[in-house]
């Protein structure tokens, strides 16, 4: 989170940005590359040309922002959130612009960098199927399969250390190519070496010579993780003067690029940047999305209390996309229990689909848009319930199961009304819903809530519950719970989601009975 100087300055960065999109009337979502010192000397001016800004540049305000509403979630969200949203536009709007010039499907821009982080700025937005688009150009066209590394442009084979040694590295990772990023990082070692003109440091080049070492290439091949770092890391910081940077130790006039003594931000950026966890590492594709734009395969299942299993019916609960409510596009998933109430006994609803096949290990999130309707707002027993069951195969041989879940307690007639369960281990050791007294947020009907639950499966931990509207976020740290563990049911891989709802109970039957219904939209898990 850094320290309270570092946060202010963080938010009033992002102010800075939010302020300058606002000024902006044609191309709306954009920022321009550059910006004047206003006449009067308090703030700044639209520059005299107002040419149409690199799409890179507008995507890594957007990786920023969204870096900044995660850490540091500010109150209210909105502003930052609706920032993004009219960046990822304007970004969307670039990729149909080149389609619609003929160029390939896919790219935003002709050069590959651009690309790259308009895939990154995509998946921060969420906008996952448009980052989808561009990952397939990357990898299917700009990617030179018969020289292993990406060229700088479309038409460019030039040499570039930041797209073959930096986010082009960062790029091949998120999607899985770790060979291809290995390459990219082999070739920037090869190529780009260099020692200063008195011979006292040596570091990586850019694009012109490389002439001699510039800070920003070696600490971007730092941040990327490539070998030799613990050799070029204090070759770069003996460049520190203050917590200032150069771009260059020496100035050099016969190449182009930053082969200059000039100390600036983006020098000491980018060393910050490599001396920090990867910003990138943390926008990877979703292994498991469904927007429910399309028809959806979830099954439905209508599941009992152990302990009482007469008291629960079938055969009457239904899951169904609907246009009724959405988060995004025109659709979502609808679990209803005991529609109609058609049976007089309880009906407890999931709908499951299978997310991958194969078992993950390390963090994940799992994420959902969720809504309860106004009409069904004190019908409830439980939901929105998100379940993940990750089957993997332990070194024994054997293969075990281990399931996530939280469950809202939505019965208001109940003790625990407005508490959440986690799916945990309980006094005799059994998995099952384990009431956490701590995690009390009632949600309200009517209103649309983002649900992100943060495990680790490696440390069979749960870490973070976060719970957000348009206008707030309530964090609950779950670092205490464990995740609970059984023998699988198969002998394979797999990781399922399950969503759901329950009405309310009605003691056999000895009460009316009720009908209760739970939306879902963007659905996701994450690493």
């Amino acid at each position: 989170m850094g320290s309270i100087p570092a946060r202010s300055a963080a938010e009033a960065v992002a102010r800075g940005f939010l302020d300058l999109q606002d000024q902006i009337s044609d191309g709306t979502g954009r920022w321009y590359d550059d910006y004047a010192d206003s006449s009067d000397g308090t703030g700044v001016a639209l520059p005299t040309e107002l040419t149409s800004p690199r799409a890179g540049n507008i995507a890594w305000a957007v990786m920023a922002l969204d870096l900044y509403r995660d850490l540091l979630a500010p109150s209210p969200r909105w502003p930052v959130d609706d920032a993004i949203a009219m960046a990822a536009n304007w970004l969307e709007s670039k990729l149909d612009e080149h389609k619609a010039a003929r160029h390939a499907a896919g790219a935003a821009v002709e050069d590959t960098s651009g690309n790259i982080s308009t895939f990154f700025a995509l998946v921060a937005a969420e906008r996952f199927s448009r980052a989808a688009e561009v990952r397939k150009y990357l990898l299917e066209t700009a990617w030179k399969a018969d020289e292993q590394r990406f060229w700088m442009g479309a038409q460019d084979p030039g040499l570039a250390i930041d797209v073959i040694g930096n986010w082009g590295a960062a790029f091949l990772r998120a999607v899985g190519e770790h060979e291809k990023a290995l390459a990219g990082l082999g070739l920037a070692a090869g190529v780009f070496p260099a020692r200063s003109f008195d011979d006292r440091h040596g570091g990586l080049g850019d694009i012109a010579g490389p002439w001699q070492p510039t800070v920003e290439s070696t600490a971007q091949y730092l941040a990327a993780g490539g070998a030799g770092s613990h050799y070029l890391l204090p070759e770069l910081l003996a460049y520190e003067n203050d917590g200032t940077f150069p771009g260059s130790p020496d100035d050099f006039s016969g190449g182009t690029a930053r082969n200059t003594m000039w100390r600036g931000i983006a020098p000491a950026a980018w060393v910050y940047l490599a001396v920090s966890p990867d910003i990138l590492a943390r926008l990877s594709m979703p292994v498991f999305f469904d927007d429910f734009e399309g028809e959806s395969p979830w099954a439905l299942s209508e599941e009992s209390w152990i302990s009482r299993p007469e008291c629960y019916g079938k055969g009457t609960g239904t899951v169904a996309r609907s246009s009724d409510v959405a988060t995004s596009g025109a659709f979502s998933l609808c679990v209803t229990a005991n529609p109609g109430k058609t049976s007089a006994l309880s009906d407890h609803v999931t709908a499951r689909r299978q997310a991958a096949s194969a078992g993950h290990p390390g963090t994940l999130r799992l994420e959902a848009d969720v809504y309860i309707p106004t009409d069904a707002g004190l019908s409830g027993q439980a939901g929105p319930e998100l379940i993940v069951h990750n089957t993997r195969q332990a070194a024994t041989g054997s293969f075990v199961t281990s399931t996530i879940g939280i469950r809202y307690v939505a019965n208001a007639h109940g003790p625990d009304f407005g508490n959440w369960n986690l799916w945990g281990d309980s006094q005799t050791g059994q998995p099952g819903w384990k009431s956490v007294p701590e995690l009390n947020y009632e949600l309200t009907p009517g209103v649309w809530y983002h649900i992100k639950l943060i495990v680790n499966f490696d440390s069979h931990r749960y870490s973070d519950l976060i719970v957000t509207t348009p206008g707030s976020a309530k964090y609950f740290d779950l670092s205490s719970h464990l995740i609970p563990s059984e023998t699988a049911k198969t002998n394979e891989e797999s990781l399922w989601v399950s969503i759901g709802a329950e009405n309310q109970w009605n003691e056999c039957g000895a009460t009316a009975s009720t009908e209760y219904r739970v939306c879902y939209d963007n659905v996701m898990i994450r690493r």
